[in-house]
């Protein structure tokens, strides 16, 4: 009864410790879930090494190591977002004239809103590379290198843009 007792103890006190760390200490939920992770690890007796492997196996070998991509990710973006980072980016991008919609519209009158649409998700599927959370399930279940799942799933990204850039093309036509 004592050690049951000390497990549900345990399990409330991580659960408070999260969501302390999230409201109170506005730390990142990941961050959160980690050091709880590491807090119950701790007072139930296990070694550092074999808590990280635990929880790599908690998370799924597979989805362990995307999870942690986007959660690092997220907390990436959110520290551009707090420092401005994210801001100037923004600005810099703004100052390329050339990039934006409204100017190709001016210049281009006669191409619909839609085409246009059309035509910027069709280029940009063929920039998804590394960045894409696909590219990492993709390596992951084919059990593929890294330098095989970039020649493979670039060269089909490449491929999938072209082609839908290509029937865009062919619909301004109709449009």
């Amino acid at each position: 009864m004592n050690s049951e007792v000390w497990v549900v103890g345990t399990l409330l006190t991580s659960i408070i410790l999260i969501v302390v760390t999230i409201v109170k200490g506005k730390v990142h939920p990941f961050l959160a879930l980690l050091l709880a992770s590491f807090y119950v690890g701790t007072l139930m007796g296990m070694e550092p090494l074999k808590m990280v492997s635990a929880m790599e196996e908690g998370i799924g070998g597979t989805l362990g190591f995307l999870a942690a991509v986007i959660g690092l990710g997220t907390i990436l973006g959110k520290m551009m977002e707090v420092s401005g980072a994210a801001e100037r980016i923004g600005l810099a991008l703004q100052r390329c004239r050339w990039l934006s919609p409204d100017v190709i519209m001016v210049h281009y009158p006669n191409i619909s809103p839609e085409i246009m649409t059309l035509a910027i998700g069709s280029g940009a599927i063929g920039c998804t590379m590394v960045t894409d959370s696909l590219f990492w399930l993709v390596k992951q279940y084919c059990g593929a290198t890294l330098n095989e799942t970039l020649k493979y799933y670039t060269t089909a990204t490449l491929v999938a843009s072209l082609m839908a850039l290509a029937g865009t093309f062919l619909l301004s036509f109709i449009v």
